[in-house]
């Protein structure tokens, strides 16, 4: 199914023409950003080509799979990129503590961040809080939230989606 061979960059090329508009449909609705869907699926290509996962028949539905599963990794990677940045940037409200934030005052913006995932996740069952934690608060990837709760990376996935639409639900927002 996969190799490299001389026809290997008409290959992906036939690759691109039929998966990249699905793809960064994909990409935009996890990313809602039409440059970073765009450098998703680019990322996603890339990735294809340096580790030599060029399948040898484009139309395939193991193609298919591996394009958009590679561009949902990117996608998901620039998702938590985002997430990352955003947080290291944003100073703390007065609202949320009370005073500004100063350097020496991040323990304590660690520990309002802290009391304030802990109420949003407490209506939860335990085992979704316990993935939520390993997700969100460690950083932890699918693969090693997995390996630490002894569940399959299916079940994180899965627990992850359905404590992310209870926390919506409870709070009134919608899944856009």
């Amino acid at each position: 199914m996969f190799g490299r061979s001389d026809n290997a960059a008409a290959r992906l090329t036939r690759l691109f023409e039929l998966y990249e508009q699905r793809m960064y449909r994909v990409a935009f609705a996890i990313l809602h950003d039409e440059g970073q869907a765009e450098e998703a699926v680019m990322s996603a290509f890339e990735g294809i080509v340096r580790n030599g996962h060029v399948p040898r028949d484009p139309a395939s539905k193991e193609a298919e799979r591996l394009a958009f599963a590679a561009v949902r990794n990117a996608a998901i990677d620039q998702y938590r990129k985002n997430v990352r940045e955003r947080q290291r940037t944003r100073p703390i409200s007065d609202s949320e503590s009370g005073i500004a934030a100063s350097a020496e005052e991040e323990p304590e913006r660690a520990a309002i961040s802290r009391a304030g995932f802990d109420s949003l996740i407490d209506p939860l069952r335990e085992p979704q809080q316990a993935v939520l934690r390993e997700r969100f608060e460690r950083g932890s990837s699918v693969r090693e939230a997995a390996d630490s709760l002894g569940i399959s990376e299916a079940a994180v996935r899965k627990r992850q989606q359905r404590a992310i639409a209870q926390i919506r639900n409870l709070r009134g927002m919608t899944n856009e």
